[in-house]
């Protein structure tokens, strides 16, 4: 008997002693991995897949300055400081969820594509070089028989 009248005053006090302050969200690390080809091909995978649970404490610093707007009265209800010190620290743990796909093969593919697309014009660009070399050499040959047929 004395236990559930202990908890009944317990249950009545404990709340009006409390302060009732809003806990501030933690944000949780959220953003996706994504490796897009350059034939439009995708994969994408959220990085926060798990759930989290958090933990901490929260106070607030605050004053009530409101004598202006109340007239000054010192005996207004609203005329209190009402400061509160505290800190907010919070631990965020992520376990569990789904397994994440996995984006690497397709990346080292679009990584090799990319080199080879690389080379390719890297040839291309020396073919055209060397054609250039070789139609310069022509016309200079030409020109050199020109000049001895001219003669």
């Amino acid at each position: 008997m004395m236990r559930r009248i202990f908890l009944l005053i317990l249950t009545l006090f404990v709340p009006a002693l409390a302060s009732a302050n809003p806990i501030p969200s933690v944000s949780n690390p959220s953003g996706t991995d994504r490796v897009r080809t350059s034939e439009g091909a995708s994969c994408e995978q959220a990085i926060s897949t798990g759930k989290t649970i958090q933990f901490g404490t929260y106070g607030a610093t605050g004053n009530e300055d409101s004598d202006n707007y109340y007239g000054g009265d010192p005996n207004n209800y609203y005329h209190q400081n009402q400061d509160e010190a505290g800190i907010y620290a919070a631990i965020t743990f992520q376990f569990g969820g789904e397994e994440r796909v996995d984006c690497s093969r397709l990346y080292e593919f679009e990584l090799r594509e990319r080199k080879r697309e690389e080379e390719l014009a890297q040839a291309e660009h020396e073919l055209k070089l060397l054609q250039i070399e070789a139609e310069k050499y022509r016309l200079l040959k030409m020109k050199q028989m020109n000049t001895t047929f001219s003669e």
